[in-house]
């Protein structure tokens, strides 16, 4: 999987876990819902080890192994990029 399509399921699967967070705020006893989440939870932990091993950081300020907690910035922008898209 390249990065970027990586950031994107790894952002979908974190919009899922948040709207089944909402979710059981008002449904706290559905067991599907709630094993969905920790289902969700699980992948997400292994595509950002994956995104991570091949890329660095996935949060920006994240403290990367050098202890330089700016080398985010050396990435490209969005508007370094052909289409201008990450």
């Amino acid at each position: 999987m390249d990065k970027a399509t990586l950031r994107r399921r790894i952002a979908a699967i974190e919009f899922s876990v948040w709207e089944l967070h909402l979710f059981l705020d008002t449904h706290s006893d559905c067991e599907e819902a709630i094993d969905k989440r920790r289902r969700l939870l699980a992948e997400r932990e292994q595509l950002v080890a994956m995104y991570e091993s091949h890329f660095g950081n996935y949060y920006g300020t994240a403290m990367n192994d050098n202890g330089d907690v700016w080398s985010w910035v050396d990435d490209p922008w969005p508007w370094d990029l052909e289409g201008g898209v990450c």
